[in-house]
């Protein structure tokens, strides 16, 4: 099972990345930036610590064991991530800063919407475990894993190409790496089940339209090398280019990926190199695996 292979051997653990150099780098940041990043791993932190809780209900339902081992897998890596975002924190920001940042989600009134959408979807497909409320917590976890995280990923990319806390962009990369094999579980069994195009695109528009919401008023035109335009850009590609992937019809007229610059800039064949550092990390797309039968 080469996926299987993959999601074991991409094994990693945060403190092998020093942020030592974050310390100082972070007091270079823009107060817009700042606060940006502030807003970032409240969002980033509360979709990892509800995957750990969520991804178990769906697996109770999942009757292949390779698929379920698979999902194991994730929920680990979820704990991960969060135990990296938790590292991360404490190295940027002081004790005191820190509760405020975890519980962000409760005053931001876009943050709190998003999370709300995905966290009810779940709650529906606990209390109701019907074959539609799967379709539609399978439906929304691609959109949470292969939409909402990436602008959140960007940033870090962008801080990090200008040499601004390089470490946690690293870190970020490794979590990149992890999401893509995550996309690629649920793109497949989306592919399985087949719901509808309306369920379908209707999670992922309102998804979307969230997530662009959400980047104008945390990112606007405020940081360099992200503006509105490319913001809300960047999620109809990602939108248009996850739906692509699952066989459904695009929700958007053509868009280019605004961003590409950054990532081919570290790209050598399918691996992405890190900016600043020799080391590598495999960025084999899992998500463009066809079929069970190649996982």
């Amino acid at each position: 099972n080469p996926l299987y292979r993959t999601m074991v051997g991409n094994f990693w653990l945060p403190q092998k990345v020093s942020l030592v150099e974050d310390k100082l780098s972070v007091k270079t940041l823009t107060t817009e930036e700042d606060q940006a990043v502030r807003d970032t791993l409240s969002f980033l932190i509360f979709l990892d610590s509800f995957q750990s809780n969520n991804l178990p209900n769906v697996a109770e339902y999942i009757t292949c064991p390779g698929v379920k081992n698979l999902i194991a897998i994730q929920t680990f890596q979820e704990v991960i991530h969060s135990e990296t975002y938790q590292y991360i924190m404490e190295a940027l920001y002081p004790s005191v800063e820190r509760d405020e940042i975890y519980n962000r989600w409760r005053t931001n009134e876009n943050l709190m919407k998003r999370n709300k959408f995905v966290a009810s979807i779940a709650d529906e497909f606990v209390d109701s475990p019907t074959e539609e409320n799967l379709h539609k917590v399978l439906v929304a976890n691609l959109v949470l894993e292969g939409v909402y995280f990436y602008q959140g990923f960007n940033l870090f990319d962008q801080l990090g190409h200008r040499g601004k806390i390089v470490g946690t962009s690293k870190e970020i990369d490794y979590i990149r790496r992890d999401e893509l094999t995550h996309v690629g579980i649920f793109t497949n069994m989306i592919k399985e089940v087949k719901p509808s195009v309306e369920l379908v695109h209707s999670i992922f528009e309102e998804g979307a339209t969230q997530e662009i919401d959400w980047c104008k008023s945390t990112y606007g035109n405020k940081i360099l090398g992200i503006s509105e335009t490319s913001s809300s850009a960047y999620v109809k590609w990602l939108v248009n280019e996850r739906l692509g992937r699952i066989g459904y019809p695009s929700l958007y007229d053509s868009v280019d990926n605004p961003y590409k610059h950054i990532t081919d800039s570290a790209k050598e064949g399918n691996k992405r190199e890190n900016f600043f550092e020799t080391s590598v990390t495999s960025y084999d797309m899992a998500d463009s695996v066809d079929g069970w039968d190649d996982l």
